[in-house]
């Protein structure tokens, strides 16, 4: 039986064992709309291609497959990574064409052929085994066309993630965009040449990626890289960005700097996003956790813009440990980069010029007819100006800073307005009152004083203001 042989783990089942079909993407739901934790848990409840075949019959266009290997990193958990990123919790009922990118509404699986194409053969009780038939699935992939998206799974699966690629379309010409807290440059760990922390390593010593087609950001490990690591990196170009320098000039101006550099060299890139890039706080459930990091709202966006704006063939989120994440924050966080990948992707096949493309509605740039109509009556039509270059008409002086304003900055501009007045009328209103009683305050004295009779033929006390209760009450008490 192939159960009991050495390499009874990798060996594939027999397809004659299963009736006949033609070859393509397979439904396995059952029905249109089921909730996310019923059915069975493709990614986001995709079709499913079993062979190279499924894939060229289908025109897949991007396949997602798991590696789940955990053993390169230490702490287990990252194996069963893959499946808590399948495991879907966005919606309760959904289907794929229902799913859509708030940002640039733009729904990829309405512009990609995407499917899940299972899990690689691991071995259970070694990591260095698992790398070559992790390799080949890859490279299987790759050899349609398709772009892998690999699920890990520990960082070890970025050498033979890459190496496949570079198999698929030549030694040197890809890169790797590498965002995480840590090098992963270390000759080896207690022995291990395979390890979570050695695939850069792996990839440069064996000639499949050069050094300078390696770009990092996000590095701050408290271990590594020491003076000698960094000097290894820096001899063999490697571009790495830490998060000192994004808190110098802003993660922005950091990603544009590294989008730069992946389009100077490699033709290919392999973007690779260990999970851990994030704060802790938005991502609890990774084995090596390094506080602080990049937020959702900077990672996100910018894994969309390069695999919009760079040629990427190939992408892997890994370090995903579901038994270190609670309330699922770490899994929803990478199915929500796996989809902002897919975005990127889409926004580049179907053409849409970037960089950083937000659709214009949810941007709040779109402006209809009836808006500008209305901007026109208040006076605040950009194409109008002035000869010495201002605005015509309300708001010119806000405008010679701004030309471009919509409707919803005016209206915001005239609440102020109104909300301005209402309290300058208020504090008028307080001052007369208080100016009032001062004045009727002094005529009671005067009156005590020049007929005491009639402060003596009542009962009531005598009005005094209210800044004069304090100086009462100490009279009173000596």
């Amino acid at each position: 039986m192939a159960s009991l042989t050495p390499d009874g783990w990798r060996a594939r089942v027999d397809p004659s064992a299963f009736p006949r079909r033609e070859p393509g993407p397979i439904n396995v739901q059952r029905y249109q709309f089921v909730p996310a934790y019923s059915g069975i848990a493709t990614f986001l409840g995709l079709p499913l291609c079993l062979t190279p075949e499924d894939l060229r019959a289908g025109g897949v266009e991007v396949a997602i497959v798991g590696a789940p290997v955990d053993m390169g990193t230490g702490h287990r958990g990252a194996a069963f990574g893959p499946r808590a990123i399948r495991a879907s919790e966005w919606v309760v009922a959904h289907t794929p064409s229902m799913l859509m990118d708030s940002d640039t509404r733009i729904n990829p699986f309405n512009e990609l052929i995407v499917v899940d194409y299972g899990d690689a053969a691991v071995d259970a009780m070694s990591v260095e085994d698992s790398m070559e038939p992790i390799r080949g699935i890859v490279r299987e992939i790759a050899e349609t066309g398709a772009v892998p998206v690999v699920l890990g799974g520990d960082h070890s699966i970025l050498w033979p993630d890459a190496a496949a690629l570079a198999d698929v379309y030549g030694a040197g010409k890809v890169g790797v965009v590498h965002f995480d807290a840590h090098a992963d440059c270390a000759e080896s760990v207690n022995g291990h040449l395979a390890s979570h922390a050695t695939p850069i390593r792996r990839l440069i010593e064996d000639e499949h990626i050069p050094g300078r087609n390696f770009i990092q950001v996000g590095l701050r490990s408290l271990m590594l890289p020491d003076d000698e690591l960094l000097a290894w990196m820096r001899a063999r170009g490697m571009r790495s960005h830490f998060m000192a320098e994004i808190d110098r000039i802003g993660f922005p101006a950091v990603l544009d700097k590294a989008i730069a550099e992946a389009l100077d060299g490699p033709e290919y890139l392999y973007l690779s996003i260990d999970i851990d890039v994030l704060d802790p706080a938005f991502a609890p459930g990774t084995a090596t956790p390094e506080p602080p990091g990049l937020t959702t709202r900077e990672l996100l966006p910018a894994l969309r813009r390069i695999c919009h704006e760079t040629p990427v063939v190939g992408i892997e989120v890994v370090e995903v440990a579901p038994n270190l994440d609670p309330g699922n924050t770490t899994a929803m966080n990478a199915r929500k980069a796996i989809f902002e990948c897919l975005t990127g992707l889409a926004l580049r096949k179907k053409g849409i010029p970037g960089p950083a493309y937000l659709d214009p509605i949810a941007a709040g740039t779109a402006e209809d007819a009836e808006s500008l109509q209305e901007r026109r009556r208040n006076g605040l039509d950009p194409s109008r100006r002035s000869a010495c270059g201002g605005c015509h008409g309300v708001g010119a002086v806000r405008q010679s800073w701004k030309p471009v304003r919509n409707r919803d900055n005016t209206a915001r501009d005239s609440t102020r307005a109104a909300s301005f007045s209402t309290l300058i009328l208020t504090a008028l209103v307080v001052i007369v009152s208080v100016f009032s009683n001062a004045h009727d305050h002094a005529k009671a004295v005067s009156l005590s004083r020049e007929r005491p009779d009639l402060l003596a033929s009542t009962n009531r006390p005598m009005a005094e203001p209210c800044w004069s209760w304090g100086h009462r009450s100490s009279s009173r008490a000596r």
